[in-house]
């Protein structure tokens, strides 16, 4: 192609300066959008990339990338001081176990050192025991009273001796001497009172059993052998017995619940234990006749009479007044009396009801009870059986003329 033949932009763009300086400024604006477009490609691809880009099986995987800027370099730096502070902190864990499990084998090598030291002086002691007793065997062992000569060929002719040797010499029998055989252990039985037994008993004191709260506390005393199956008989006069005792406001006994059983031995040694029965009458029910006993009825006239006369003041006080009702339903209230009188009525209403409430109160604090004297004779049955620790049976069958058990069955 020729010169003539180029357009007038071609010629205005290479043969001009204005030209060729816009063709200049247009190649450095196309880098300037094809450079950071190819910065931004490469980082994408980057970020889309695994953790462990190089797929090596020795990299770490939790390792960050290399850092691109300054802020990153930053966030680098603060990774690698916790990724450090991590594997210091496994370290420091590893050596402390080091170190535990390098006392605790210090620690079993000093101990077989003393197992084995042990385990040596006994075979020491052991080796010089039986040496003693071969030692004492041969000096036990007496020589032969005329020792065969040197050759005698009628030697094994000879008749045994009588302590079973051949020829009266060789080795003979050594009496150790009998074991001692061992002592019997002295056990000593004890006495036990079976379930259902039961004994005559006295009421040693009286009571106010309530019917309800808390119960009462008595006692009683044996005053026979007690009488258990079989007809057997069990001589614990004199013993103590605690229950509790409460009210049966219906039938007007006391129930008595045995709580705890005493007695004391020969020589003064008592013996206490837990026991559960209960008590029956003279009339052979369960419990103890008693009276009903509500003193409520002592202060029924006091009420009676504030009620009656906190009704009369209040009766006076509206005499000296005049009640109107209005058309719309109200009630009026006017004096029309003497008003000294309203007031003194209106006093004695006020002191009566206080009267009344203090007397209401004081009822309020009264229980019913039912109350049983002392001395009443009953018996006990026992539910449970009860054994009598450090109470020997010989000490009540071989009772001394003294002893306190002696006698005390006449049937037996």
């Amino acid at each position: 192609m020729s010169t003539e033949n180029r357009s007038p932009l071609v010629k205005f763009l290479l043969h001009s300066k204005p030209g060729r300086m816009l063709i200049f400024t247009g190649f450095l604006g196309l880098l300037c959008f094809v450079v950071p477009y190819g910065c931004s490609k490469r980082k994408s691809i980057d970020d889309a990339a695994p953790s462990n880009p190089s797929g090596k099986p020795g990299q770490e995987a939790d390792l960050p990338p290399s850092p691109q800027g300054i802020g990153e370099t930053i966030t680098l730096g603060q990774k690698y001081d916790a990724l450090i502070s991590r594997w210091g902190g496994d370290l420091s864990s590893a050596k402390v176990d080091l170190d535990t499990t390098r006392k605790e084998l210090e620690a079993l090598r000093s101990q077989i050192k003393d197992e084995r030291s042990a385990q040596d002086k006994e075979k020491k002691d052991l080796e010089g025991t039986i040496r003693k007793l071969k030692d004492g065997l041969i000096q036990s062992v007496p020589p032969p009273a005329n020792p065969p000569p040197a050759a005698n060929p009628d030697a094994g002719n000879r008749p045994p001796a009588p302590d079973g040797t051949q020829g009266g010499g060789g080795l003979r029998a050594i009496d150790l001497g009998t074991v001692s055989p061992k002592e019997k252990k002295d056990v000593r039985r004890t006495v036990r009172i079976p379930t259902a037994a039961g004994g005559r008993a006295t009421l040693l004191n009286g009571v106010f059993a309530p019917v309800t709260g808390e119960p009462g506390p008595v006692r009683l005393r044996f005053d026979a052998a007690i009488l258990g199956p079989n007809q057997a008989r069990i001589p614990l006069k004199n013993s103590y017995l605690i229950g509790k005792a409460t009210g049966d406001a219906n039938s007007c006994r006391v129930s008595i619940q045995i709580e705890k059983f005493s007695t004391v031995k020969e020589k003064g040694e008592a013996i206490e234990t837990k026991a559960i029965g209960y008590v029956v009458g003279d009339d052979g029910l369960e419990g103890v006749p008693g009276s009903y006993e509500w003193r409520a009825w002592e202060y029924m006239p006091l009420a009676v009479g504030t009620g009656g006369l906190q009704g009369i003041s209040g009766a006076l006080a509206q005499t000296q007044m005049t009640t109107t009702v209005n058309p719309l339903g109200g009630v009026s209230n006017a004096v029309t009396g003497d008003s000294m009188k309203l007031a003194g009525y209106q006093a004695l209403g006020g002191a009566s009801g206080k009267l009344s409430e203090i007397v209401a109160e004081r009822m309020k604090e009264i229980r019913p009870a039912v109350s049983t004297p002392a001395n009443r004779q009953v018996t006990v049955v026992f539910l449970d059986g009860v054994t009598l620790e450090g109470l020997d049976t010989q000490e009540i069958d071989y009772a001394k003329e003294n002893d306190p058990y002696h006698g005390l069955d006449s049937h037996r």
